[in-house]
């Protein structure tokens, strides 16, 4: 079963029109994560899903460009 042990965003005060890049430490009890997807919730209720993860060890990120003023959720 895998776990995310932690999670954070680059940078770490997203702004409007900028890209973020979110982390997320993912591991499991054999290794075997091959990738990570990570679902946002834009302002207007819009959801987008980002699925083309890289991974360097077990730190699994993707970027995004926040395109709408308010307060978006991961």
């Amino acid at each position: 079963m895998p776990v995310i042990n932690r999670n954070f965003t680059i940078p770490t005060f997203p702004r409007f029109n900028r890209n973020v890049t979110i982390v997320a430490n993912v591991t499991d009890s054999d290794n075997t994560i091959t990738y990570v997807n990570f679902t946002l919730f834009a302002p207007d209720g819009s959801i987008v899903n980002l699925s083309d993860t890289t991974a360097v060890g077990d730190l699994f990120n993707a970027s995004y460009n926040l395109t709408q003023y308010g307060t978006w959720r991961w």
